[in-house]
């Protein structure tokens, strides 16, 4: 059975098998933060990486045999719900972190920078590849 929510500027598809489908993008979203357990809460403890490491798990995800990646900042952009604390749509992402996740974008003119996403509030900022963030892996166009 497929469940589709629909709250504030996206409708998602919980395709009960881990994956999240944003209607709106065609991006296929991963459910459950890197290092939950995949079930309907997101349980567990959600893994805290460098960029390479992180980079590697989204690789390595084995999920409807799609090739997983780290999302791009514009990807991460359209997950944010704009005008809510916490600015992630925690019916369809449970137990989502409000602290910092990775984007694969490289900041302008710092290669070693990377943006990342605060659920928080939807806020981006650039950090050092060596520091640390959750991990939310994305598959699709």
């Amino acid at each position: 059975m497929i469940i589709t929510i629909s709250l504030y500027s996206s409708d998602y598809i919980d395709n009960n098998n881990g994956t999240v489908t944003d209607k709106a993008t065609g991006l296929i979203w991963q459910k459950c933060s890197i290092g939950q357990k995949n079930d309907k809460n997101c349980t567990g403890k959600a893994l805290f990486l460098n960029w390479d490491d992180s980079i590697k798990q989204c690789e390595s995800l084995n999920i409807e045999s799609k090739k997983w990646r780290l999302p791009t900042k514009e990807e991460l952009e359209t997950i944010i719900e704009k005008g809510s604390e916490p600015s992630i749509n925690t019916q369809i992402f449970p137990n989502t972190n409000i602290l910092w996740y990775w984007s694969s974008t490289l900041y302008p003119k710092a290669p070693e920078y990377v943006w990342r996403v605060s659920f928080n509030k939807g806020k981006f900022g650039g950090i050092l590849k060596t520091n640390t963030s959750y991990i939310r892996c994305v598959t699709g166009p």
